[in-house]
């Protein structure tokens, strides 16, 4: 079941965890080079940097590969948002958050350093997917930050129930759909595709 809230006006999200084949996630620097006429110097500003993930889907009936070609088409392929699952343990819960809580206290990472106010994020809990917008995040001590977000979790989770607990990050394609189809009949179709996703960052904030 999904217990998804807080993702703003971009309501659209790529959740074919299933078929999942292959996931990649790489971290591109961005910023602006000032040069100074006349003189030798230069330099190099920062930036908010992005995310490009590529990631691989199978598909074993038409029924999958029809879902997921037409999640592409109503996206019109390269030209709108949507959000997608970063599939990378970023996170660790610390210790049993009870049912409605707010506070997820995970194991120092940073967090509430990098925390913008744009962040969100999910948890696989079972076959349950829960998303949460962040909405702080602070300092407990030395080796535990807490994650707060906007809405409660549905029921008591445990650490160890989480196999999953990573960000949701707001992209768009990047390049055309292609399909590699190896069989296809009237009752059976195996096809694969790889996809790259840019990451959006300056967009978070109109969501």
């Amino acid at each position: 079941m999904n217990y998804i809230s807080g993702l703003g006006s971009v309501t659209s999200i790529l959740l074919n965890s299933p078929l999942l084949d292959d996931f990649t996630c790489d971290f591109q620097p961005m910023g602006s080079i000032l040069n100074f006429p006349g003189t030798k110097i230069s330099a190099y500003i920062f930036g908010n940097g992005r995310r490009q993930i590529k990631a691989s889907f199978f598909f074993k009936t038409r029924a999958e590969y029809k879902e997921f070609v037409d999640f592409y088409i109503q996206r019109k392929g390269e030209f709108s948002k949507f959000w997608v699952l970063n599939w990378i343990n970023e996170f660790e819960l610390t210790q049993t958050v009870t049912s409605g809580s707010i506070l997820l206290p995970i194991k120092r990472v940073g967090f509430d350093e990098r925390y913008t106010g744009h962040e969100r994020i999910f948890m696989i809990v079972g076959e349950d997917l829960i998303i949460r917008k962040v909405v702080d995040a602070e300092i407990v001590n030395n080796q535990v930050e807490n994650i707060i977000v906007d809405s409660g979790v549905p029921y008591t989770i445990y650490p160890s129930s989480v196999s999953m607990f990573g960000r949701v990050l707001l992209v768009r394609f990047d390049g055309q759909l292609e399909m590699n189809i190896s069989r296809a009949d009237d009752s059976t179709l195996y096809a694969k595709t790889t996809v790259t996703m840019i990451e959006l960052p300056y967009e978070y904030a109109e969501v």
